[in-house]
């Protein structure tokens, strides 16, 4: 039913339902929306199943792949349990982001109500041991009526420099918390998995060509063929 709203809005979505709990009545959910018009995918089920079997809890990632000039990068969402600082949930969260960015290989951006505060977080080390870092939102607390700063973006080494700029806004429909523009660059350099679509041979235009070759000329043409090849896949 979510996922058809924000279709009947333009939107693609991946979306996590709130969990039920006994203690504060529900936990989460987690979405990540993209407008219909951008080239977005949707990570394989085979890619959540595998998280699923290694992880002792449910996800509690939301993610989606964008493709920004070819270049394809992970824009995800995630959420801690909140007030229960470094508990085997939240570190196991923490490793579902790290997993799926291992798994699938790519640069990745996982924005979050982290429920723990930046300093806390960094100084734990949890995310340098997943290779991980953080970015801090600008503006102070990311909570209205708080002190700290417990919404921010991890994010992998790949990306390091796609950040144009982070706008804070502060009238938006919910609550405590504010809400962030982040502008990412389009023309940056990112390291990852880089989209190649060949052309289709001519193989018509070519057997026709190659009939009225000299087996000389085609010994020539085949060598340097290859080594035009050999150069091509190693690029």
């Amino acid at each position: 039913m979510k996922k058809t709203l924000f279709r009947n809005l333009g939107y693609k979505c991946c979306i996590n339902a709130a969990k039920t709990t006994s203690e504060f009545g529900s936990h989460g959910g987690e979405i990540v929306a993209c407008k219909q018009h951008m080239n977005v995918t949707y990570i394989k089920q085979e890619v959540w199943d595998i998280i699923r079997s290694i992880s002792p809890t449910d996800i509690r990632v939301a993610a989606m792949i964008m493709t920004i000039n070819n270049n394809e990068l992970i824009n995800a969402a995630a959420y801690l349990d909140v007030g229960e600082e470094f508990s085997s949930n939240n570190i196991v969260i923490i490793q579902q982001v790290s997993m799926l960015q291992n798994i699938l290989n790519l640069p990745l951006l996982a924005f979050g109500d982290y429920n723990i505060d930046t300093y806390d977080m960094e100084m734990s080390g949890l995310l340098k041991a997943h290779n991980l870092n953080l970015l801090e939102l600008p503006g102070g607390p990311s909570v209205k009526f708080g002190s700290g700063t417990i919404d921010y973006i991890i994010y992998s080494t790949c990306p390091k420099g796609i950040f144009k700029c982070i706008n804070r806004a502060h009238k938006i429909p919910f609550g405590p918390h504010f809400g962030y523009k982040v502008t990412i660059k389009g023309d940056s350099n990112i390291i990852g998995t880089r989209i190649r679509i060949p052309y289709s041979l001519p193989m018509a235009k070519f057997a026709t060509h190659y009939e009225s070759l000299s087996i000389e000329d085609r010994d020539q043409k085949m060598h340097q063929a290859k080594q035009e090849a050999k150069t091509r896949l190693a690029r």
